[in-house]
C-alpha cells in the first residue's frame, strides 16, 4: 500500500475535535453517535507506545507512552496510524504487503504522512518494541473498535478478530 500523499491529513490541531473525516475535501464526521461510519477516511485513535532501553549487561527498562493519533481508512481497515513519536517527530506506521502477507511499516519525517524509513526494533540502546492502536470509537454497526498492536518486527495482531486459544486460562 502506498503512503496516502494524494490524502490530505487534517492539521494536527483538528485531531481532538471530530472524531472521523470523510469525502474528498475532508469533512468532518458530525453525525456520529459516538461510532464512525465505514465511508470515513480518517478516524481518531489513541497509540500505546512501548519502548525498550538497555540499561546493562542484559537489562532493560520499559515505559509506555500513550499519544493521540489518527487512523487513515480504506473500505473500512485501517491502512495507516499517524502521531508524534518519542522523538517529537511525525511517525507514521504503514500497512506494507512485500510479499504475502501484510507488514506494518515505521516512517518518521517532518511531515504527516511520514516517509522516511524507522527501524522500530533496530536500535541499539532505545527502541520500539510495540504499539497498540485503537480508534476511539467503534465502526457503525459492528460495535468493533479498530484495535492492533503492531510489533518490532512488522507483525499484527489484531485484536477485533482475535480469538483466544484458551478462554479458561
Amino acid at each position: 500500500m502506498t503512503p496516502s500523499s494524494d490524502t490530505e491529513l487534517p492539521s494536527l490541531a483538528e485531531w481532538q475535535t471530530p472524531l472521523a473525516w470523510y469525502g474528498a475535501p475532508l469533512r468532518p464526521v458530525l453525525d456520529t453517535y459516538l461510532e464512525f461510519p465505514e465511508r470515513a477516511v480518517f478516524v481518531r485513535a489513541a497509540l500505546v507506545m512501548t519502548m525498550s532501553e538497555r540499561i546493562g549487561p542484559g537489562t532493560c527498562r520499559q515505559t509506555q507512552a500513550t499519544v493521540p493519533g489518527l487512523l487513515r481508512m480504506e473500505r473500512g481497515k485501517a491502512v495507516e496510524a499517524h502521531a508524534l513519536g518519542p522523538d517529537g517527530r511525525c511517525w507514521t506506521f504503514r500497512a506494507v504487503k512485500p510479499g504475502r502477507k501484510t507488514r506494518w511499516a515505521c516512517f518518521a519525517g517532518d511531515d504527516f504522512p511520514a516517509t522516511g524509513a524507522v527501524e522500530p526494533g533496530g536500535g541499539d540502546v532505545y527502541w520500539l518494541e510495540q504499539v497498540v492502536v485503537q480508534s476511539i470509537v467503534p465502526m457503525q454497526g459492528t460495535r468493533r473498535h479498530v484495535s492492533l498492536a503492531i510489533h518490532d518486527d512488522g507483525r499484527v495482531t489484531n485484536f477485533a478478530t482475535a480469538v483466544d486459544e484458551d478462554p479458561n486460562d
